[in-house]
């Protein structure tokens, strides 16, 4: 009966050259002569596979074991000692021991108060002994078990700041930023996963032409647009352009990262007190020294820095606000000779700077020949 086997775990093989895919039986359960299937493999030219991990792998070395494995190898031996730890404790007990010929005084003893005196001709016919208890080597044993542990899940008391063996906050510094490139480094695999990943379900719905039938007008997804607004699409086989080889994929900086509520409440705040008066400020200084000055790409910059771009991003989107301005302008006082903020906007101007009316620009075109005339000729005192 141990030679016949209802369930085995089958193992699914992709052989590039030659484009196929192969079923087998798990090669430590069984072994046959002919594969238990060939299919042709059918999806993107990188393969249906795609590698995943915060290590990076080294070339020509088997994959090691997954941490899982060691981990759980790790919790079954930890409840083990923490199961031997209570019943230690349970069976730890303290009993008075005596002579027989000094039972009055052991009674004496249980019912005595802290600091009593008692009269006893043989002391040493008296102890208490201690049985059972928590056997110390179990303690250092779980002291090693969670080294292991924080070793198996990347150090994660480093990056903490726990057990860094820093004597000065210079040196403390330094190991907190070598933590934080680590951080970074599992951040971009992850990054680099997720681009692969994402490559091969666009392969799908670039080329795969079972996802268009006719019975349906289309791939229903949706778009986000800008504001952070979620629009729905209707993806089509004749919305498609080009070929799928000619496209790149990556990952926007940050937009995979999920910030605590409070850590974000606190940015936004940064935001808006700091950054916007500092930024407001540069823009007006650009604007008075002729230089061009993009304040609303500015400000984005900074917030997709500080990793609050979505929030950051409605900000500027204000349907009404045109309607504000024309409302201030309207209760403003009226100023005939210096032109209306639709006039300055309508002319190209900023509302910081005056725009000539039209009958000022006329004077002022009338004149500037004759005052380039009159440089020419010399006047102005010197010379006739």
């Amino acid at each position: 009966m141990y030679a016949i086997q209802d369930y085995v775990y089958v193992v699914e093989v992709y052989v590039p050259e030659a484009g196929a895919v192969v079923y087998i039986p798990d090669p430590y359960q069984a072994d046959f002569e002919d594969f238990l299937r060939v299919n042709e493999y059918y999806g993107p030219p990188s393969g249906p596979l795609s590698f995943g991990a915060l290590t990076q792998p080294v070339p020509g070395n088997p994959f090691p074991i997954a941490p899982v494995g060691v981990w759980r190898d790790l919790n079954e031996m930890a409840n083990e000692i923490f199961k031997k730890f209570m019943g230690q404790s349970e069976r730890q007990k303290d009993i008075l021991l005596y002579q027989p010929q000094l039972a009055d005084v052991a009674d004496a003893l249980n019912t005595a108060m802290d600091g009593a005196a008692i009269a006893c001709s043989d002391p040493r016919g008296i102890q208490v002994a201690s049985f059972g208890g928590q056997n110390p080597n179990n303690e250092r044993m779980v002291q090693e078990l969670r080294n292991w542990f924080n070793y198996m899940a990347g150090n994660p008391d480093q990056l903490m700041g726990i057990g860094t063996g820093a004597d000065t906050a210079t040196e403390y510094q330094g190991n907190q930023q070598n933590a934080s490139v680590r951080i970074q480094d599992m951040r971009d695999m992850i990054a680099d996963s997720q681009v692969k990943l994402t490559a091969k379900h666009v392969w799908f719905l670039h080329t795969d032409p079972l996802l268009f039938d006719g019975s349906k007008e289309g791939i229903p997804l949706i778009r986000r647009s800008t504001g952070n607004e979620d629009v729905q699409v209707i993806l089509t086989p004749e919305q498609r352009v080009g070929d799928y080889l000619d496209f790149t994929f990556e990952i926007v900086k940050r937009s995979m990262t999920v910030l605590e509520p409070n850590l974000r409440s606190k940015r936004l705040l940064d935001f808006n007190t700091n950054i916007v008066p500092a930024l407001t400020q540069a823009a007006m200084v650009m604007m008075q020294m002729g230089i061009q000055y993009n304040l609303p790409r500015a400000l984005m910059q900074a917030a997709e820095e500080m990793g609050i771009a979505d929030a950051v991003q409605e900000t500027f989107q204000d349907p009404t606000f045109e309607q504000r301005m024309q409302f201030i302008e309207s209760m403003a006082p009226k100023d005939s000779g210096k032109g209306s903020l639709a006039g300055i906007l309508q002319n190209g101007g900023s509302p910081g700077l005056s725009v000539p009316s039209g009958a000022k620009e006329t004077r002022m075109n009338q004149q500037a020949g004759g005052a380039i005339a009159q440089s020419a000729m010399g006047f102005g005192g010197r010379q006739w």
